[in-house]
C-alpha cells in the first residue's frame, strides 16, 4: 500500500475553509489536476454522497467516482474511490487554529496488477499535486474579493 500526508495553514476560519475546500464543484478552481469535479447523488454531501471527477494523470483525462465515507462538518471529510484503476482512500482533516485552518490531507491507494508498477509513480506526482493545490488553495481563500462561485 502507498500513502502520503501532507498539510497547509490558511488564514480563515475552519468553517470558511471547509465550506470551500468540500465542495466539489470548486475543487477544479484549486486542484491542479482536477478538470471537472460533480455530485452525482441526490441531496446534500455528506456521508453515502456520490461525486465524479475527471483529472489530468500522465497527460490522460482519468475519470473517478468516489462515495463520502466520513463527514463531520468543519471537522472532517472522507472518501474512497469506487471506479478507478488504482483504488484509494482518502481524507481531509480541519483543525482550527489562532483564527486560521489547518487542513491536512492523506491518501492510502493500492493497486493489482500492471497498476501495482505504476503506484509508486502516482503516488510521487500526487504528493507535488497536492502541495500545489494547497499553494492554490491557501491563495484563493486568503485573497480579497472572492467571487460569487466560493461558498462563503
Amino acid at each position: 500500500m502507498a500513502s502520503y500526508e501532507r498539510s497547509v495553514w490558511i488564514n480563515r476560519p475552519v468553517e470558511q475553509v471547509f465550506e470551500f475546500a468540500t465542495n466539489p464543484e470548486n475543487e477544479p478552481l484549486w486542484n491542479t489536476g482536477m478538470q471537472e469535479s460533480e455530485i452525482t447523488s441526490e441531496g446534500p454531501l455528506g456521508v453515502g454522497a456520490k461525486v465524479r471527477s475527471v483529472s489530468r494523470v500522465l497527460g490522460r483525462n482519468v475519470e473517478t467516482t468516489w462515495e463520502v465515507t466520513e463527514y463531520e462538518m468543519n471537522r472532517k471529510k472522507a472518501v474512497k474511490s469506487t471506479s478507478v484503476p488504482i483504488p484509494f482512500e482518502s481524507a481531509a482533516v480541519f483543525e482550527s487554529f489562532e483564527g486560521g485552518t489547518k487542513l491536512t490531507f492523506s491518501i492510502q491507494a493500492e493497486a493489482d496488477g500492471i497498476f501495482r508498477l505504476i503506484t509508486p509513480v502516482i503516488i510521487r506526482m500526487g504528493k507535488s499535486q497536492t502541495e500545489n493545490s494547497f499553494a492554490n488553495l491557501k491563495e484563493l481563500l486568503e485573497a480579497e474579493g472572492q467571487s460569487s462561485r466560493r461558498s462563503f
